[in-house]
């Protein structure tokens, strides 16, 4: 991917996402809490999945606990005020006993009030809704 700095706190990217924008993060805390929600796979047709999760985010963005994969997947959760919302989970290492099939999972929506919403895709190319109320600050 390809692209260049607009200004300090914006790139504008190129070849192949001409027109896209990354945006820096201004409040590393804005999803500070604890959120519930369900990812559902909506590619491969006739193989419709319903994953419950549950993430703990602290003030820094990291989401300190994960329930819905195996036990070592650690990730960072941001948003832009109310606005774009990006998470990305990964393993930490391959634990035999406790392996889930994704290595990573990338999270992409907007953010409302106490709801982000939007869709998830995977490393192996498994897309679908990704749906997450905050329960607490």
């Amino acid at each position: 991917m390809r692209g260049g700095f607009a200004d300090r706190n914006h790139i504008v990217l190129s070849v192949p996402r001409t027109g896209g924008v990354i945006h820096r993060v201004q409040d590393e805390s804005r999803c500070m809490g604890v959120w519930t929600g369900l990812l559902t796979q909506t590619s491969f047709p006739g193989a419709m999945f319903h994953r419950p999760i549950r993430l703990e985010v602290d003030s820094r963005g990291l989401v300190t606990n994960i329930v819905g994969f195996g036990d070592n997947y650690i990730g960072r959760l941001f948003s832009l005020n109310e606005g774009p919302a990006s998470g990305f989970l990964y393993t930490k290492g391959r634990d035999p006993a406790n392996v889930d099939e994704h290595d990573m999972i990338h999270l992409i929506g907007t953010h409302t009030g106490e709801k982000i919403t939007g869709f998830y895709e995977t490393e192996e190319s498994v897309e679908g809704d990704a749906n997450l109320i905050r329960i607490s600050p």
